[in-house]
């Protein structure tokens, strides 16, 4: 069923067969993929730019998820809501695992997620609070998938993951330097 035990970025990496599987692209694939990869961008966003020590997700059907981050504000919180769709673009290029995905059954987690913002609504509101002076959500976006493209093999990783067992803990074995998030401002 599901891998609830927190799980090791590097661990995922190395234990992962399907990289070849990764690198032909398919314009056709299952539509929790997107779910999958959308949920791993939160992942790892709020691992590296939130300086989170672990961070879960699930994945309750093929168009529903909820990734839990540490809460925060600010531009890098910002970018952590936007790497959520730039994350589901990687659906496009890579193929999922070759294997039913796997769904968390939780319905009363399921009801009290839907209830929250969505993250195009918390965007606007996070661009709102700092529109006179911070970046619009255009520049967010634009960094969130800035920040994607140099994290993708993470993501794939983790939403790899998502696909297989429809939830986990994830954690870096190591933390990275400030200079990630420094790359991306």
């Amino acid at each position: 069923m599901s891998d609830t035990g927190n799980r090791s970025i590097t661990d995922l990496l190395s234990a992962d067969r399907d990289y070849p599987a990764w690198l032909a692209s398919t314009r056709v694939t299952h539509p929790a993929w997107y779910t999958c990869c959308h949920e791993a961008g939160h992942v790892i966003g709020g691992l590296i730019l939130l300086n989170a020590t672990s961070v879960t997700a699930v994945i309750f059907d093929s168009r529903e998820g909820a990734t839990m981050v540490p809460r925060s504000s600010g531009y890098e919180r910002s970018i952590v809501i936007a790497t959520g769709e730039a994350g589901a673009r990687l659906a496009h290029r890579f193929r999922p695992p070759e294997c039913h995905p796997a769904y968390y059954p939780c319905e009363r987690a399921f009801e009290e997620t839907v209830s929250q913002p969505t993250d195009s609504e918390l965007l606007v509101e996070m661009a709102g609070v700092t529109a006179p002076r911070g970046p619009s959500r255009k520049k967010i976006r634009k960094h969130a998938s800035q920040f994607v493209r140099q994290h993708a093999l993470l993501i794939l990783a983790v939403a790899t993951h998502l696909f297989r067992h429809g939830s986990g803990e994830f954690s870096l074995t190591t933390r990275p330097t400030e200079q990630i998030s420094k790359n991306i401002s």
